[in-house]
C-alpha cells in the first residue's frame, strides 16, 4: 500500500536553484538520504515565502540528475 504523503520542502536558493532546475528540467532530484519520500508522494516547495510548486516523486535516484542547479556541498 502506497502512502502518497505530502511533503512541504523549504527550496533554499542557497543550496539550489530549484525554480531554473524545475522550469528548465521540470524536476529536482533529491537523493533518498535526505529525504524519505516515496513515489507518489506530493512534494510541495516553498520558496520566498510561498508555496510555488507542487510537485510529484516519479522514481527514487542516489544520485543527483540536475547537480549543475545545486550548491557543490550539497551534491
Amino acid at each position: 500500500m502506497k502512502r502518497n504523503n505530502k511533503w512541504l520542502v523549504l527550496a533554499n536558493p542557497n543550496l539550489c536553484r530549484h525554480t531554473d532546475c524545475l522550469h528548465k528540467e521540470g524536476f529536482v532530484s533529491w537523493v533518498q538520504k535526505t529525504y524519505p519520500f516515496e513515489i507518489d508522494d506530493i512534494v510541495y516547495l516553498y520558496v520566498n515565502g510561498a508555496v510555488r510548486f507542487k510537485t510529484y516523486v516519479e522514481k527514487t535516484v542516489n544520485h543527483r540528475e540536475d547537480k549543475e542547479y545545486w550548491d557543490s556541498q550539497s551534491s
